[in-house]
């Protein structure tokens, strides 16, 4: 194992590679903004909606693939589809 980080907790796992970088780690972390905000996406445990507020954004965006609970969906500015089983 590695030593602590200044004192405190390792951030990654112990063995190689680290993945410490906060560009690698945090691939992903921040994809919830683009569906949350931007296309509007509330995935409950039993159902997904949809209300896209592209204010500025490209009004031609789809999210394409979007999977929930074995279903894949097509979300764009009229909302969410659903496209087919996984």
């Amino acid at each position: 194992a590695a030593d602590p980080e200044d004192g405190g907790a390792l951030k990654c796992p112990p063995e190689t590679p680290f993945m410490c970088d906060w560009a690698v780690s945090g691939g992903g972390a921040f994809l919830n903004v683009f569906i949350e905000s931007i296309f509007g996406v509330n995935a409950g445990l039993t159902s997904v909606d949809a209300k896209p507020d592209f204010q500025e954004f490209d009004s031609s965006a789809e999210l394409v693939n979007l999977r929930h609970q074995g279903k894949r969906y097509v979300v764009n500015k009229n909302g969410i589809k659903e496209i087919g089983d996984e």
